[in-house]
């Protein structure tokens, strides 16, 4: 996800983040014909409004994760998870 190398799409046409962002899309693969759109179109929306959602994705949920050594596995775990946890209690035993 923090990469976009990756695509869900969701059963309404909804291209979503993740398969747990449900009911967040990022935009349709459906234009206002209920058509496919374009792999042109589909790049210039992925780059768009999937690369604003990367941006602020690569946000360190706490200063411990610049040095952590499982950085480049974890890239500071899921966004989801710091939605409920605070990052400055449970990167304690990250370390």
């Amino acid at each position: 996800m923090f990469h976009g190398n990756g695509v869900t799409i969701d059963v309404d046409g909804s291209v979503l983040p993740c398969t747990h962002f449900a009911g967040m899309p990022l935009f349709s693969l459906l234009d206002n014909a209920e058509r496919v759109i374009s792999p042109a179109a589909f790049e210039l929306a992925w780059n768009d409004a999937g690369g604003r959602f990367r941006e602020r994705l690569w946000v360190y949920p706490a200063d411990e994760c610049e040095s952590c050594p499982a950085w480049q596995k974890c890239y500071g775990g899921c966004p989801l998870f710091w939605t409920r946890y605070d990052p400055k209690i449970a990167i304690r035993g990250c370390q």
